[in-house]
């Protein structure tokens, strides 16, 4: 039988054949606002979902803000955070882009820029903020590597969320590493005296920063003298610095080959480490997808860039000593020893500075120096 309304009464009519019934239990008002109720909960399921979407498009469509303190064309950018960069952009299809200011346009110290929200990420320079960072300056240590791929593996073995540099000190300032670089062991390079041996060194102003690379310099008898990058050629062209401990790397970048004539070459004197990083509030607020393509270009930089510095460094070296520019003098194994000897005390004196102040320097000293020197 059917079922057909006929003046506001339900009759049942016979239907042919064998066919089943059919029951209709509502009124055909009745089901039409049933159903209308229905697609009106679809419809507003759908919006919340879209809108959804969109709000987490929009949060990953994003622009983050790079600063750092050196040159627009320094090879730290680059050959180092420029291919950060570009690998981010490119991994996220576009959606995480950024804006760079170099030259210190945000302010010279980059932790008070990255910790007011001027920045998004910034290249820390621990000896630039030594007072602030005193357990990261263990990489400018003297006698710990031979390279920049290999202090820059041991450092950042030590750096990386989870290492004791990472809980003691990065942490507490509200910093994530993402990646870090140890330049090439430094030089000591002279403008007007020769240095041939460790008594040439008496009494001569040599540029250094942080608390390790002044206890090289007092250990070599010399004056340490503080002076950042960009301020080097005019402390030696007006005599207020003989020399500095440098990297050949950024020589001509500063225009230093014009006015630091004279390189000691062999014994390892330690070198600046430095770290990109982000606050870990903004890294928090990234997603998950947006970190980890953040963690690979990281990783994937950070291994280029060593390795251009090694192969850069003798470059640059080459190129100036062949043209004339540059005198070195090469020490013998046994005067390299002799050197290394003049400075083995250094480390163990900053590691005890350090804990005298309460922070874990025997502890940082050490994890560096068993740390994996292979990337």
């Amino acid at each position: 039988m059917i079922q057909k309304r006929r003046n506001n009464t339900w009759t049942h009519l016979p239907m042919e054949g064998n066919t089943r019934n059919l029951h209709l239990s509502r009124p055909k008002s009745e089901t039409f606002w049933s159903r209308a109720g229905k697609a009106g909960k679809a419809l507003a399921f759908v919006a919340a979902c879209l809108t959804t979407m969109s709000s987490a498009a929009a949060q990953e469509q994003q622009t983050l803000k790079y600063a750092y303190v050196l040159p627009a064309t320094h090879y730290l950018w680059t050959e180092g955070a420029k291919i950060f960069t570009e690998e981010v952009t490119a991994g996220t299809n576009g959606n995480v882009a950024f804006e760079v200011y170099p030259a210190a346009q945000l302010g010279k110290d980059n932790l008070a820029v990255l910790n007011s929200g001027l920045a998004d990420l910034a290249l820390i320079i621990p000896s630039y903020s030594s007072d602030k960072m005193p357990l990261s300056t263990v990489s400018e240590l003297p006698g710990m590597y031979a390279d920049s791929c290999e202090g820059t593996s041991k450092f950042w073995e030590i750096a990386k969320p989870g290492g004791i540099l990472y809980e003691e000190e990065l942490k507490p300032l509200g910093l994530y590493p993402l990646f870090a670089a140890v330049l090439i062991p430094y030089r000591i390079l002279t403008s007007s005296k020769e240095v041939s041996k460790i008594e040439d060194l008496d009494g001569l102003k040599i540029r250094a920063n942080g608390s390790a690379m002044n206890k090289t310099m007092h250990a070599l008898n010399a004056v340490p003298v503080r002076a950042s990058s960009p301020e080097l050629y005019d402390a030696v062209s007006r005599g207020t610095v003989d020399g500095a401990l440098f990297t050949l790397n950024a020589l001509e970048q500063y225009s230093l080959d014009q006015v630091l004539n004279y390189m000691v070459e062999g014994p390892q004197l330690g070198s600046a480490g430095i770290i990109i990083a982000m606050t870990e509030k903004k890294w928090n607020t990234l997603s998950a997808e947006t970190q980890k393509v953040m963690t690979n270009a990281a990783e994937m930089t950070q291994k280029r860039l060593c390795k251009w510095m090694d192969e850069d460094e003798k470059k640059v070296r080459n190129k100036l000593v062949s043209s004339g520019k540059l005198k070195p003098k090469t020490l013998t194994a046994e005067e390299i020893a002799e050197w290394h000897q003049q400075v083995e005390s250094v480390a163990a004196d900053w590691a005890n500075e350090m804990n005298g102040v309460g922070k874990k320097g025997k502890e940082v000293l050490k994890a560096f120096q068993q740390a994996n020197s292979s990337q």
